[in-house]
This record gives C-alpha cells, sequence and structure tokens, in this order.
C-alpha cells in the first residue's frame, strides 16, 4: 500500500522581508514586461519594414527577410531575453541592483516559456 504524506508551511515574514519579496516579484513582472514590449515593438517594425519593402515591389520572402534583417533579431529564448536585459537594464531599470538578479531572471523566463 502507497502512502502520500504532504506538509504544510506558511510564511510569516515581517515588514522588511514583505517588503523585500515585494519588490522581487515587481522586478520579476517588470522584466517580463519589458521583454514582451521588446518583441512587440520588433514584430511591429517588422511587420511595417515588411509592408514598405512589399509596396517597392518586393517578393513576399523578400520582403520577410529585409524586415528581419532590418528590425533585428528576436530574442523569444532565455539566453537571447537575457542577453537584451544585460544590455538595456541600465536604461530601463537603473534601481535594478537593489534586488537579486535571479528575480528578473524568474521574469523573463516566463516570458521565455510563454
Amino acid at each position: 500500500m502507497r502512502r502520500l504524506q504532504a506538509f504544510g508551511f506558511e510564511l510569516d515574514p515581517n515588514n522588511e522581508t514583505r517588503s523585500a519579496l515585494a519588490s522581487h516579484a515587481g522586478a520579476a513582472r517588470f522584466a517580463f514586461n519589458w521583454g514582451l514590449a521588446v518583441i512587440g515593438a520588433r514584430l511591429d517594425a517588422r511587420k511595417v519594414a515588411e509592408v514598405l519593402a512589399l509596396r517597392q515591389g518586393a517578393r513576399k520572402t523578400e520582403a520577410a527577410v529585409w524586415a528581419g534583417e532590418l528590425a533585428g533579431p528576436l530574442p523569444w529564448s532565455l539566453p537571447a531575453l537575457r542577453r537584451e536585459w544585460n544590455q538595456a537594464k541600465d536604461q530601463v531599470a537603473p534601481w535594478w541592483a537593489t534586488n537579486s538578479k535571479e528575480a528578473y531572471n524568474a521574469g523573463l523566463d516566463a516570458l521565455a516559456r510563454a
């Protein structure tokens, strides 16, 4: 006979710890939303560039290739998102050092999985 056992734990953080937890959760959310905005902006730029190329007489495949080169790569994977984040974090989040880098990584990981 197989027996399962479970344990329940409850966190009871003090105000300082509660504030740190909220800050880290907010950092993950910020990184997720930032990455989503980067991907969205590049997809939009590709779409606009592709339409312009088609209006100039390019074929569909040529227009897609040109638009991809013009707009830049799409950071779909976690390593690509991390590279983008590391290049932009000082400009978009000057307060980034107040949280663990893993908080931002968690948000980017969730985006890459989505």
